[in-house]
């Protein structure tokens, strides 16, 4: 479940996302986010959301994954809300009662944190679509492509490589501890949390000390070689541009409404 979760295994379905080129996907999905952050109300945030949910149906990905990807960040903008709900100072417009204490909510406070909330979501959304529709080994080409530092690139192929491993390793002793009762309370389950952390970053060391020794001996010289991408072309321009500019023409409108 979190290799389905976490990889591109969804970016190998048909769809008409998937085989726009990579680098035009990587400059419109920066320039979504960049307007999402940028917004000054909820609209166009909520417009990207839609996108990115309409998008995930598109490419075929399965509702519960979806779910899934979305449930931490929609946790993070809730608890937004609230903070921003009941401790910006303004207008009251509702006092609720917690554990004996009062608590107001304020139209100021709701109008901030339904802001940030939005923003974190629609920003969200386009990542995640992106994320759906294409693979990861497009997405690091097209970074180098875009001149981003080599080193930042080949780092972070190694560590989407290899995070997977860590899952696995993390599964299997976890799935062994449950099997000998490793959490049946609430003290062996700390103890078992503790093990099982200790386990993984060792493993995680001796892994990368024998990908080390494995690249040396194929003659790793400090770069790892990769075809760049051919040219973008006319009509990867074409494509690039004119989605900029229906984001921004929405952009626009929406900021205006």
């Amino acid at each position: 479940m979190l290799f389905e979760l976490f990889s591109d295994i969804f970016t190998i379905r048909q769809s008409r996302l998937a085989f726009i080129d990579a680098r035009v996907k990587v400059i419109v999905a920066l320039g979504a986010v960049i307007l999402t952050l940028a917004a000054s109300s909820p609209l166009f945030p909520a417009l990207m959301l839609t996108v990115g949910f309409i998008g995930a149906y598109m490419a075929s990905v399965p509702a519960r994954h979806v779910v899934l990807r979305f449930a931490a960040p929609a946790g993070t903008a809730l608890l937004i809300l609230l903070l921003k709900t009941f401790m910006t100072p303004g207008e009251v417009i509702g006092i609720f009662k917690f554990a004996g204490l009062g608590m107001a909510a304020t139209e100021e406070g709701l109008r901030q944190g339904a802001l940030i909330s939005a923003r974190v979501m629609g920003a969200v959304a386009v990542l995640q679509l992106f994320s759906f529709v294409t693979p990861a080994h497009h997405l690091f080409r097209s970074l180098r492509w875009m001149g981003a530092p080599k080193g930042w690139v080949e780092v972070a192929m190694l560590v989407y490589r290899f995070t997977f491993d860590i899952f696995e390793k993390a599964a299997e002793i976890g799935s062994a501890q449950r099997t000998r009762l490793g959490y049946s309370s609430a003290g062996r389950s700390l103890a078992s949390a503790g093990t099982l952390a200790g386990a993984v970053a060792l493993g995680a060391m001796e892994k990368a000390e024998r990908v080390e020794e494995a690249m040396l001996v194929r003659g790793y010289s400090g770069e790892i070689p990769y075809d760049p991408p051919p040219p973008l072309g006319a009509a990867g321009i074409m494509k690039t541009a004119g989605s900029l500019v229906a984001l921004g023409a929405l952009f626009i409108i929406l900021e205006a409404i």
